[in-house]
């Protein structure tokens, strides 16, 4: 903008530019925390995530957590680094929403269906398209930052499978004891 309209206009821009970064932190950390939280009281994840505070209701371990979890990987790696890993990973997660929706409408068309997405099949279709194209843009420019982001993502599934054994371990004990006594 300072090459093309100079200083004061470039200035004028980067404030709504600063507030809409500043939103989207802001529900993302609100989001991931109340995912994390969710996880916990369903027992998939680490229960102390669970605990509320006791004068706000605010999920206080899981904010914590995940503000710890931020600070470790700012401390490791730049902002682009970590810009990186969770667009490309979240451009992945939306590729892969989009698909979800036609493979469920393909295998259950009997389901009821209160909310009719505007304009399909054509507008997921461009969506899902747009979002590959920007992905693969992103990985063919930055491929070890895709794939560090990949992993990344893929660290928690030790985690989620070991937590969902024991969820299923303590569901079969309840069973057997339930049937037993």
């Amino acid at each position: 903008m300072s090459g093309l309209y100079g200083p004061a206009v470039a200035g004028l821009v980067s404030i709504p530019i600063m507030l809409a970064i500043a939103a989207g932190i802001n529900a993302t950390i609100l989001t991931g925390a109340r995912v994390s939280f969710a996880m916990g009281e369903d027992g998939v994840f680490w229960a102390p995530l669970k605990r509320v505070h006791a004068s706000y209701g605010t999920p206080a371990c899981a904010v914590l957590c995940q503000a710890l979890l931020a600070c470790f990987l700012v401390g490791i790696g730049t902002f682009n680094q970590l810009l990186g890993y969770v667009v490309f990973v979240m451009l992945l997660s939306s590729i892969a929403s989009v698909l979800a929706l036609f493979v469920l409408r393909w295998r259950c068309p009997e389901l009821d269906r209160p909310y009719r997405t505007w304009g399909y099949p054509l507008v997921p279709l461009l969506f899902g398209a747009a979002y590959l194209w920007i992905a693969v843009q992103i990985g063919w420019a930055n491929p070890r930052t895709s794939l560090l982001g990949i992993l990344i993502a893929l660290t928690s599934l030790p985690f989620y499978l070991c937590s969902r054994r024991k969820v299923q371990i303590k569901a079969l004990l309840a069973d057997f004891l339930k049937w037993s006594l």
